[in-house]
Formats: C-alpha cells, structure tokens, sequence
C-alpha cells in the first residue's frame, strides 16, 4: 500500500496523492488500513466542504513516505 502511494505522489505530486477510503479498502481490506494508520504511515481526514463533503481521504504521512522509499 505504501509503494502504490508513493507512486501516486511520483506521478500526480504530494498534494493530490490521495484515495478515497472506499477504494482503498476494496484494495487492501479494513485491517491493512487499519494497521497503517496505527503505525503512523498514513493519515486520514473527513472532507469538510464540496461535492465530495462527508468522504473519507487517505494519503500518506512522512513516515509512511520514508518507509515506501527504503
């Protein structure tokens, strides 16, 4: 999951590398995610405004960036 994030940034940059938690549970599965974020390698957030308002985001934390690099 990290690699696949690191490579969204690659291509699209750090500001809009980020998925939808829908997808990417469909992905990975709940308890990948799950064990991501409590390891710090990720962070998500609650869109607050806009047509996507109420959608969870997901995107990586700079932990999470430096263990995808090495």
């Amino acid at each position: 999951m990290l690699y696949d994030f690191m490579i969204l940034e690659i291509y699209y940059g750090p500001t809009a590398a980020s998925l939808y938690l829908e997808e990417l549970s469909l992905r990975y599965g709940l308890p990948a995610i799950q064990k991501a974020l409590t390891a710090g390698d990720v962070i998500l957030k609650r869109i607050a405004c806009g047509p996507d308002c109420g959608r969870i985001i997901v995107w990586l934390s700079e932990k999470g960036r430096a263990r995808a690099v090495s």
